[in-house]
């Protein structure tokens, strides 16, 4: 797989080629929604508003699910310790952490979805990893960048601060 410096926002992300068993990329790829072969997410993600960390984060989040304990599947995953949310695990409702999951189902990062900007966001029809501005405007861009980021730190403490019960 060619590798890419996510650091620099004028380059595609050429990774979401690569992804077939990803849910998210694998869709857009079908219906064609990027004439040129790819999504451009990196110019929509590596934006002055947010940090360099911020946006590297977010970009490995939509391009395959990189840093969830089940990642992007197309196909449901088993749930095993492994593969599970662990704020939902100590909640006792094992759930596998997919992206899907992390973006739209878990408990704790609800609380970040609870603005009336994000509402109308997760609200529309479109799939919300789909950041471009043909889709979205640079207002709501903002609101889901600003929101994803939200829900990672969220996830980010719950699980530093629960190290010894949830390892790996």
């Amino acid at each position: 797989m060619q590798q890419v410096n996510l650091l620099l926002p004028h380059l595609p992300c050429v990774h979401c080629l690569y992804h077939a068993c990803c849910a998210a990329r694998a869709r857009e790829r079908e219906r064609g929604d990027y004439p040129h072969g790819g999504h451009h997410i990196n110019r929509e993600l590596h934006h002055q508003t947010i940090s360099n960390k911020a946006s590297v984060t977010i970009s490995r989040l939509l391009c395959g699910g990189q840093g969830l304990r089940a990642g992007d599947p197309q196909r449901p995953t088993e749930v095993c310790m492994r593969k599970a949310c662990t704020y939902c695990l100590s909640q006792g409702r094992p759930t596998s952490e997919t992206l899907w999951h992390f973006l739209h189902e878990c408990p704790l990062t609800a609380a970040a979805r609870q603005s009336n900007a994000a509402k109308l966001c997760w609200a529309q029809p479109i799939n919300i990893t789909k950041l471009h501005t043909t889709t979205w405007s640079k207002k709501q861009l903002r609101t889901i960048r600003t929101t994803i980021q939200k829900m990672w730190q969220a996830r980010q403490a719950f699980n530093t601060s629960h190290t010894t019960l949830f390892p790996g």
